[in-house]
């Protein structure tokens, strides 16, 4: 059974939205700038009003009730022949003259626009201008237009009388609101745009970065149990907590995990447990070294070994556990080589460094070779991330620190395998790991 997690579907399970709500205040702020952009354009944009006339069209003969339905049925079939009458140089060109305005027919149909209502012979001329004395002005002025240029291309009756009447049945009048720009729609607009898009940006960023900067990213990869996190390394003192600072907060959870590696192996002694990381210096060795000292077995030839120097008969000479330091997984065919000679695997994940198909492949690549996997440790993992808990332990463990600068003794720290560990020590020697 394959330890690696086969990812569903992420519309389903909307694991897709987990980006967006990390990230929801990039969302806000996004949000919240599309709104004001749009706002300030609106400001700064000139304002449009529009003015509109309305013509009514009939036949102007016809006495019966079947010559007027008739009449009527003709006229609107006529309407959008009217309409685009209205636009045309027959049209436009005498309103240019009576205004004296300064456009040609071509601009001046640009900002004329005709509308007519379903099974109507209504006809509704709007104009658009910056200024809305001249909107109504241009308006009525079509009207008026428009009635002389249909008179004389409509059909005419015996006696050569027009057969179309047109009347105006609203005049327009300057408007007192602009009808462009609509700040308030303009806003709404803009606070859609920008959150649809950072939401969308952030969901593609997240869905496309692969790094493994959380406890949760992890879990997406594998179910293998995250043993312990350990935040950021500060040198090589801060590197093995176990003896400098041995009841800070790493230093216990180093404790827990020999605990739960003893558990899960069944107190079998001697313990062989193998260290591997995807990519060189993700930590192993500092892992290594700090699991050797809770395991009591120091960093001796005998507590811990590299890959390459691993002979399974050899490990009698430690009686309670034997650390290798497997190095890089990917980079080398030494902790593959030796997986299935150990009791059990543990990987060791750098948030900074590691991807998840690199993890991915790691884990295949020693679970092929006939390993047990027993967790992952996270290294360099942020300190907010792991909870308040977290900093709590953090300031014991600083304030052990400022008491082994003053040369202030450190407390026996509480274990329940301190007589083990002790016997352990007398018998091992504080020789380096060897590094991968």
């Amino acid at each position: 059974m394959t330890s690696t997690k086969t990812r569903g579907n992420a519309l389903t399970n909307l694991g897709f939205l987990t980006p967006a709500l990390r990230l929801w205040p990039v969302i806000l702020v996004a949000t919240l700038a599309g709104g004001l952009a749009t706002w300030g354009l609106s400001q700064t944009s000139t304002p449009i009003y529009t003015a509109t006339s309305t013509q009514f069209f009939s036949l102007s003969n016809g006495v019966s009730g079947t010559d007027l339905n008739q009449g009527s049925a003709y006229t609107q079939q006529q309407m959008l022949s009217y309409a685009q009458l209205a636009r045309s140089s027959s049209v436009l060109n005498p309103v240019i003259d009576e205004l004296g305005l300064d456009l040609t027919t071509t601009q001046l149909a640009g900002s004329v626009s005709v509308a007519t209502p379903q099974s109507t012979v209504v006809l509704d001329i709007s104009v658009n201008s910056t200024d809305p004395e001249r909107a109504a002005d241009i308006a009525n002025a079509i009207g008026s237009s428009l009635k002389t240029a249909a008179t004389e291309v409509a059909p005419t009756a015996v006696g050569g009388a027009p057969t179309v009447r047109i009347r105006t049945i609203e005049r327009a009048t300057p408007p007192t609101f602009a009808s462009s720009p609509n700040t308030r729609v303009n806003t709404i607009a803009g606070l859609l745009v920008g959150f649809v898009a950072s939401t969308l940006l952030v969901i593609v960023l997240g869905r496309l970065d692969t790094r493994l900067r959380r406890r949760a990213s992890v879990e997406e990869v594998t179910t293998l149990p995250v043993l312990a996190e350990f935040d950021r390394d500060d040198g090589p003192q801060r590197g093995r907590v176990m003896q400098t600072v041995p009841r800070g907060a790493d230093a216990e959870a180093y404790r827990q995990v020999r605990a739960e590696l003893e558990n899960a192996t069944l107190l079998r002694r001697p313990l062989v447990l193998l260290v591997v990381s995807a990519l060189h210096g993700e930590g192993t060795s500092t892992v290594t070294a700090n699991l050797a000292d809770a395991f009591g077995v120091g960093c001796s030839a005998a507590g811990v070994v590299a890959a390459e120097d691993f002979v399974r008969p050899r490990i009698g000479s430690a009686d309670r556990a034997l650390l290798v330091d497997g190095g890089a997984a990917l980079h080398s065919a030494d902790a593959a080589a030796i997986a299935r000679d150990v009791d059990g695997i543990i990987v060791v994940v750098d948030r900074r460094q590691a991807r998840a198909p690199q993890l991915r492949q790691t884990i295949e690549v020693l679970e092929r070779s006939g390993g047990t996997l027993l967790g992952i440790v996270l290294t360099h993992t942020a300190p907010r991330a792991r909870g308040d808990e977290e900093t709590t332990h953090r300031g014991a463990d600083d304030a052990g620190r400022a008491d082994e600068e003053a040369g202030a003794p450190l407390p026996e720290v509480p274990d329940e395998a301190d007589e083990a560990d002790e016997a352990d020590e007398e018998r091992t020697d504080t020789s380096p790991v060897a590094t991968r």
